[in-house]
């Protein structure tokens, strides 16, 4: 029993609209995939006899179709990454522009990278989300501070899902609320809370 057109999973669509294409004229294709040599001549020692020239043409037409298979699927692959590049730099102009101080961090504690807020608030020019970029945060904080912060990326390490802990850099006269979370494997994010004494 055939499968309704609802029911055909991606690469049955893909060789439907390859097939499509091909029979339309209407393959355009992007690349010009290598045949090899050896493919080549047995496609030419196949086409001597009567059956051999229709199996010649069987799979000189599957290799059309896998051809323009490839150019779809290229083109597809071209889209997505420019969407991926898209939203990429839609989500770091939103971090860079965050109101509250925000570190990336990797397990030691150095900054993979941080916001414009993050910058003013540590002091720094800022010269975009790298701009403190392999400053380890310990080395800014006060002494009570460092070993608050090193328990807490502890924690978090640990397993705990966030930790929140007040910091003072060193020189400030009042400690910040903040809030540690992992962020992914390697990575953790720090953001300054607003919170009530």
């Amino acid at each position: 029993m055939a499968r309704s057109f609802l029911q055909l999973d991606p690469s049955q669509l893909l060789r439907l609209e390859a097939e499509v294409q091909l029979e339309q004229g209407a393959a355009k294709p992007s690349f010009n995939w290598p045949v090899s040599m050896d493919a080549l001549e047995c496609l030419l020692r196949q086409s001597t006899s009567t059956e051999g020239a229709e199996v010649s043409l069987k799979v000189l037409h599957e290799l059309q179709v896998f051809q323009v298979e490839l150019d779809l699927m290229h083109n597809q692959m071209v889209c997505h990454e420019q969407l991926l590049v898209d939203d990429l730099e839609l989500y770091t102009k939103v971090f860079d522009q965050l109101p509250q101080p925000c570190l990336v961090l990797s397990g030691s504690g150095l900054v993979h990278s941080s916001n414009q807020a993050a910058a003013l608030w540590l002091g720094r020019e800022w010269a975009g989300r790298d701009a403190l970029t392999g400053l380890s945060l310990l080395s800014l904080l006060s002494k009570e501070s460092q070993v608050i912060f090193h328990a807490s990326l502890l924690g978090i390490q640990a397993g705990r899902s966030r930790e929140f802990l007040r910091l003072k850099l060193q020189g400030q006269q009042q400690p910040h609320a903040w809030q540690l979370s992992r962020l992914s494997v390697r990575h953790f994010v720090l953001m300054q809370v607003n919170c009530e004494d």
